[in-house]
């Protein structure tokens, strides 16, 4: 398991000549929130466009590098119609508030959970708020715990707070995971 925080500033090297072409930036979340769909490796600006590589096109991501197969498995965000239109959005994940279903705010997503191999989210790192009252630092929140995620907030089953107590504690205080990333929703 990866933290998207984990992933970002890495060099992206192609297998195929050895070249640098560039460093992950972001990850862009597909729109169902099931998996990360992208590696944003250059933003773009003013005078360059946004680059991207889809996650099928990564071999592997290591402690220090993500491993694609060739330098042309780099895309424009805008040949990437699912890629761009979620980065037009601009909507972040990390910071996102996280409710019960009952109403009761409890914390913030404050990182991203997810298979390396398959690019499956598994789940969030949440922290601030009453997640802070049981544990020191930040606590695992699995995806079977949430009910939907939202543009404005991600809503999670009412004894959900319960749960992550138990697993906060049960792990010694907190539970380690992966980052930072943009979703279709994000």
């Amino acid at each position: 398991m990866l933290k998207c925080k984990d992933v970002v500033g890495k060099k992206v090297l192609s297998r195929s000549d050895g070249e640098k072409v560039g460093s992950v930036k972001d990850l862009i979340i597909g729109k169902d929130h099931a998996a990360i769909m992208a590696l944003v490796i250059e933003e773009g600006g003013l005078f360059s466009k946004a680059k991207v590589v889809p996650m099928e096109k990564v071999a592997s991501i290591g402690r220090d590098a993500v491993i694609i197969s060739d330098s042309d498995d780099v895309l424009l965000a805008d040949t990437f119609a699912a890629a761009k239109e979620i980065m037009d959005r601009d909507d972040q994940l990390i910071g996102k508030k996280v409710f019960t279903e009952k109403g009761d705010e409890f914390s913030a997503v404050s990182d991203i959970c997810f298979d390396e191999d398959s690019g499956q989210i598994l789940g969030f790192e949440v922290s601030g708020g009453r997640v802070d009252n049981v544990s020191v630092g930040p606590s695992y929140l699995p995806m079977s715990e949430i009910v939907t995620i939202g543009p404005d907030a991600v809503l999670v089953k009412a004894d959900a707070v319960s749960r992550l107590v138990t697993q906060a504690n049960a792990a010694g205080g907190t539970v380690q995971g992966p980052a930072s990333a943009r979703l279709e929703t994000t």
